[in-house]
This record gives structure tokens, C-alpha cells and sequence, in this order.
């Protein structure tokens, strides 16, 4: 059965679109040479140096992008890696081994230092297929494992989806928790300045009925993008549990015997988050900004205690 590869919407088309218009935007202040910009150090300069950096970032995107979003498509025997530039297929005969649990930098493309991503090892050259590129990724893995099984370095069986439990099925004396202090962590001191800061507002403000309601939104913009970032864990012997200290309807249940692997990743002016793979190829990250180092270990200690394979990208 052939499976084609399917572009992540945010990570690749929006982030071309994007970057478009950047291009856009320089290519404009270039041919507006005339116009004269206003630094906020007093300076001036002409237009055309901030078109040429604009020019020269949307530049370097669009070479890495030429040579990096590959088209796939899989069958029986061969895997399709095709670009602008040019089709490559690798056969049975030709691939050495493909890792489909394999980690690797992109740099500023990624706000963790290392993602998720197929590695195709040939006799030629090595190939490299992230993760966050594609929407589909769970089912690309699963075409390889299945079309190239003697290949893969870490076969696995197909396993359920993952479930969410009701409260009602949760016994909170069987699982130990693993958290820090929302309230002296970053995000929580956050939320908790903002929240005063958008109740005086809304209270001693006398504008218009608009003000308010644009206050609200920004309010719900602070509290997800913080909130996402407020992940703890409960871990008993056959269950790992998500929760969040802000979102509190968040429940996510994965089954130990669903999960491959576990990465404690870092991410550049993030929070830390802890990355669960399952044995279905999918792939979730969780940041957990209230964890310590030492719960962090803790974590880790635990899962490989209980025979998941767990490592960390940070120092704990």
C-alpha cells in the first residue's frame, strides 16, 4: 500500500507563507531606497539595509526549505524522497538501517534544541526526516515498520491509541505526583501579576464596553500561552498521567505498555518539557515549567525503574 507524506500546516505552510512576506518586505525597502528609518537610538538610515537583511534571512529559509521538505512516498520496496530540486528513491537493496526514533538539531527552524525525526542510513549518505515537518508522521513510521521491518533498528507493535480517563477512574492515593511550586514558578508569578494587573484595569477603567472585551482576550492570550507551559505529572506502575496546574480539565492517560521512549528536552528560553513517544509513532511534548532539576531526575529514575527507556537533553 502506497502512503504519501502529508506537510505540517504550521511548520511548513504557514511558516512559508511567512516568511514570503518577509521576503516581500524586503524586496520593497530595497526598491524604496529613499525612504529613511528611525532608529531608537536617534540614528538614521536608508530603508535598503533593513531590505537587504530581510532579503538575505527569507533567502537562507527558502535554500534550507529547497533542500529540506521532502514530498514522501512509500511502497513495498522503495522510499521516495522528492524536492524541487530533485527525486531520490532508495530501495531495499540499498538502505543500510533506518532509525525511526532518531534525534537531530534544526536550529532556529525548532524551539527545542533536537526534534524527532526518521534516519535512513545507505550505502551512500545518511537522510534526515523531522517529525514536525509533517502532519502525518505516525503513519509514515508505520508504513516503514511495516514495509521495511528487517531494516528498522527499533521494530515495535502497533499499539491502541491513547485514552483519556474520567475523574471517576482516577485514584489519586496509586500515583506519586511529580511537580514543582506553581506559585514561585516563573509562569505562575506571571499569571498571577497579569491577573491583578487585568482586574485593575477592567475595574477602575470607564471606557467603553470594546476596552473591556479587548482586555478579556488578552487576558485568555496570557493565560494559554503561560498555561502551556504549566504541565506536572502523575506516574503510577502502569499509567503516566499529564496534568496542568492552570488548565485544570487537562487529563491525558497514556498506558506504560504504550510507551516506546521518553526525552526530557530543552528548549531556548522555554520551559523544559518531557517528550512521550508511543509505540503508534505518535509524539506529544509537555512543558513542565514549575519542575526542578531533582524532580526531574526523580521522573526519569522512576520510568526506567519501570522498564521505559527514558533519557535527558538537559543537565539534572
Amino acid at each position: 500500500m502506497e502512503v504519501k507524506s502529508k506537510f505540517s500546516l504550521g511548520n511548513v505552510y504557514f511558516l512559508s507563507l511567512f516568511m514570503g512576506s518577509v521576503l516581500v518586505g524586503g524586496i520593497y525597502f530595497l526598491s524604496h531606497s529613499e525612504i529613511i528609518l528611525h532608529t531608537k537610538f536617534g540614528n538614521e538610515m536608508s530603508a535598503a539595509y533593513l531590505g537587504l537583511l530581510l532579503c538575505v534571512l527569507s533567502g537562507f529559509y527558502f535554500y534550507y526549505a529547497l533542500k529540506n521538505f521532502k514530498r514522501i512516498i512509500i511502497t513495498n520496496d522503495e522510499i521516495c524522497l522528492i524536492t524541487i530540486l530533485k527525486t531520490e528513491r532508495l530501495s531495499k537493496y540499498e538502505i543500510k538501517s533506518i532509525d525511526l526514533f532518531s534525534r537531530k538539531s534544526l536550529g532556529l527552524l525548532s524551539s527545542s534544541r533536537n526534534v524527532n525525526c526518521i534516519k535512513i542510513i545507505t550505502n551512500n549518505s545518511d537522510y534526515f526526516i523531522p517529525d514536525i515537518f509533517y502532519r502525518n508522521s505516525a503513519e509514515i513510521k508505520s508504513s516503514i515498520e511495516i514495509n521495511f521491518q528487517a531494516l528498522a533498528t527499533q521494530p515495535k507493535n502497533i499499539a491502541r491509541d491513547i485514552q483519556t480517563l474520567s475523574a471517576t477512574n482516577f485514584i489519586n492515593k496509586e500515583f506519586e505526583k511529580f511537580s514543582g511550586n506553581f506559585w514561585t514558578s516563573l509562569h505562575g508569578i506571571m499569571i498571577v501579576i497579569i491577573s491583578i494587573i487585568f482586574s485593575f484595569l477592567f475595574f477602575k477603567s470607564s471606557s467603553a464596553l470594546l476596552i473591556w472585551v479587548l482586555l478579556f482576550y488578552l487576558f485568555l492570550v496570557f493565560f494559554f500561552a503561560f498555561g502551556a507551559q504549566c504541565n506536572y505529572f502523575l506516574l503510577s506502575t502502569t499509567q503516566l498521567v499529564v496534568k496542568n496546574q492552570v488548565w485544570w480539565w487537562r487529563n491525558i492517560v497514556y498506558d506504560l505498555s504504550d510507551i516506546d521512549d521518553v526525552v526530557i528536552e530543552d528548549a531556548p528560553k522555554q520551559s523544559n518539557a518531557l517528550r512521550i513517544n508511543t509505540k503508534d509513532f505518535k509524539s506529544k511534548k509537555y512543558p513542565a515549567g514549575s519542575l526542578r532539576n531533582k524532580a526531574w531526575k526523580d521522573l526519569l529514575d522512576k520510568l526506567n525503574s519501570l522498564g521505559i527507556n527514558g533519557k535527558s537533553e538537559v543537565s539534572i
